[in-house]
């Protein structure tokens, strides 16, 4: 019987074909070959389901009725093989060596719960970067990053495959922020690393990933929200200060948002929702500077002539 992998590569994607060929072009590229390679095509209608096909068994490929990026990195996950699933998606880049920096921290950190990539943003040409000496940032679990929080997306995931299914995986009923309400279910979980050096996913921004409506992301911070306030996510009282930090990172961007963008309704049922936590956590600046703002948004849209258009941009 052959050995199992170390990775199992999940590319969920949807219309995407001119991305994702560069996407696997990345993968094939990798200097650590212990991998496989899976793409879920989440009901494509661009050619997609052909040019995997045609890659034979150098791909693992899989298809469902169109049901959103949770479910589709779900059943990716469930014919995995490897010890480790990396996620990737289906519009950014990986290095050459990028599987080999996580072999390399998996190592070193005595094989982790979860790692999560080092990034970089680009759009139009991939960037050129030059591999530097490694470097990763140890915690004790996810829920201790929130001493120095960074962002976390599916995207820059890499977990043991035992740990995704041991929670379930991604909440299928949560259509966006799905990720972070993974992180948050699995925060307790022992081990994780930040990759810090050298890059390993570069992190394509366009218009088909930039249009997530305003709306569900204010949905998802309610659902978040919530969920913490309900004792959904593990550590307790002990780690509620910590699992807050971490929450307001998610909550005030979106807040703001919703204010500028002219979603009053949203926006202060937010900040209404996330009053205490915020003053709990001693966020006195955010919670009068978005009573002022709110304010001057109120004032300046009863100057406005032009009402109706919406708020100005600050």
């Amino acid at each position: 019987m052959s050995r199992l992998p170390e990775f199992s590569v999940v590319i969920p994607t949807y219309n995407r074909l001119d991305f994702l060929k560069e996407t696997l072009s990345s993968v094939w590229a990798q200097t650590h070959s212990d991998y496989e390679t899976i793409v879920v095509d989440d009901g494509s209608t661009d050619g997609t389901m052909d040019y995997v096909a045609s890659f034979g068994g150098r791909v693992k490929v899989l298809h469902q009725p169109n049901s959103g990026p949770g479910a589709a990195r779900n059943l990716g996950a469930k014919q995995a093989l490897g010890d480790y699933v990396a996620f990737l998606d289906s519009d950014d880049i990986w290095f050459p060596w990028s599987l080999a920096t996580f072999h390399e921290l998996i190592q070193h950190h005595h094989e982790p719960a979860l790692l999560c990539a080092a990034t970089v943003e680009f759009q139009g040409k991939v960037p050129e970067i030059k591999q530097a000496s490694l470097a990763g940032e140890c915690f004790r679990d996810y829920v201790e990053t929130a001493s120095d929080p960074n962002f976390v997306g599916s995207g820059t995931l890499v977990v043991k495959r035992s740990v995704f299914n041991g929670v379930g995986g991604f909440d299928e009923k949560i259509f966006v922020g799905e990720d972070q309400d993974f992180f948050f279910r699995v925060g307790t979980t022992t081990g994780f690393v930040r990759a810090l050096s050298p890059i390993t996913l570069a992190h394509r921004r366009h218009l088909g990933n930039m249009s997530t409506s305003l709306q569900a992301l204010c949905s998802a911070a309610f659902e978040l929200l919530i969920r913490e306030t309900e004792g959904r996510y593990p550590g307790g009282k002990a780690r509620e200060k910590e699992r807050w930090q971490l929450l307001s990172c998610v909550l005030r961007p979106v807040a703001l948002s919703c204010l500028r963008a002219g979603l009053k309704a949203e926006a202060w049922h937010l900040y209404r929702l996330s009053f205490r936590m915020n003053a709990r956590l001693r966020r006195f600046r955010f919670l009068a500077g978005f009573l002022l703002y709110g304010a001057l948004v109120r004032t300046i849209g009863r100057q406005s002539p032009i009402n109706s258009a919406g708020p100005p941009t600050p």
